[in-house]
């Protein structure tokens, strides 16, 4: 979206229309420190990508689960 006018614009009308609503919008697939601050520029003030974080993997399907039931 960085060298791209019109993937910005899209990114502009999308996050316009979610403030627009009173919703928020993530900006997903950020992966570099450009695209970042572009989408923030924008007004995006959920950001997720490699950029920010690699993904883990998952806790087992027990992890919230004790003695007592769920924790």
């Amino acid at each position: 979206m960085t060298h791209s006018r019109r993937a910005r614009s899209v990114c502009a009308g999308v996050v316009a229309m979610a403030q627009g609503i009173g919703i928020d919008v993530v900006a997903e697939g950020v992966e570099t420190a450009e695209q970042q601050t572009a989408l923030q520029s924008l007004g995006y003030r959920l950001l997720q990508g490699y950029h920010l974080g690699r993904p883990a993997p998952a806790a087992p399907p027990t992890a919230g689960v004790g003695a007592q039931g769920l924790r």
